[in-house]
């Protein structure tokens, strides 16, 4: 009797499926650990199992600090992640750490520990056994937007005369020139105006000499004729 109860109870655990104690886990790893409101980073989901691993699947969840967004699920499966859902299979099985899916968390307007979690996970062999995984969290610091960093644009602005910029000293040198070359027309245009004048009265006091010694040549020689006669 005793021996037909093991019996039936071997046959039993054979016919009716079963879950085996995973010896696996997956990871999650985002970029930044802190975010501002309104901020966004993206996130990675990894697996590890000892065991050949021909399918997966749990829930992506969230608190209400972070929204999940952009699920994109490795190539090496087939399947997908829509609503946070995942369930994924493939031909090849996969052993060791291998990649499941990217995704992107958004911080909402609540400052304070947002969380990310992975529910109800299964790893499921070729033998389509159930390997149960245990649930993993994942959380991020919300922080208030920091109202003290400047605009991009004020920090963009480059300065008004940087030292050492060439082309402003360029520039400077330039315009000293062409001053110089404007102050030097100038000069040349008064001396131009100034040499006219100068020529001018030279000639009147020649032409009036030479007036006061004619007539002075005309007198004397009146005067001698007229003490011959």
């Amino acid at each position: 009797m005793k021996k037909r109860v093991f019996i039936f109870a071997v046959l039993l655990s054979v016919v009716l499926p079963f879950k085996v104690k995973a010896l696996g886990s997956i990871a999650i790893d985002c970029e930044q650990e802190v975010l501002e409101v309104g901020q966004s980073t993206t996130c990675k989901i990894t697996g590890t199992s000892t065991n050949e691993v021909a399918a997966l699947s749990f829930d992506l969840l969230s608190n209400d600090r972070l929204v999940i967004s952009d699920i994109k699920t490795s190539s090496i499966w087939q399947g997908d992640g829509e609503d946070g859902k995942i369930g994924l299979y493939t031909d090849n099985n996969k052993i060791g750490t291998f990649a499941i899916a990217t995704l992107k968390i958004t911080a909402t307007d609540k400052v304070g520990t947002g969380k990310m979690e992975a529910k109800n996970l299964l790893f499921t062999n070729a033998a389509f056994e159930n390997q149960s995984l245990d649930n993993v969290d994942y959380t991020i610091q919300i922080k208030e937007k920091n109202q003290n960093t400047p605009p991009k644009e004020e920090e963009d602005q480059p300065s008004i005369n940087p030292p050492g910029n060439t082309e402003n000293d360029t520039n400077d040198k330039s315009d000293t020139n062409d001053k110089s070359d404007i102050n030097n027309k100038n000069d040349i245009d008064d001396t131009k105006v100034e040499n006219p004048k100068t020529g001018f009265y030279t000639i009147s006091i020649t032409i009036v000499l030479g007036l006061v010694i004619f007539i002075g040549i005309i007198l004397y020689k009146k005067n001698y004729f007229c003490k011959i006669s």
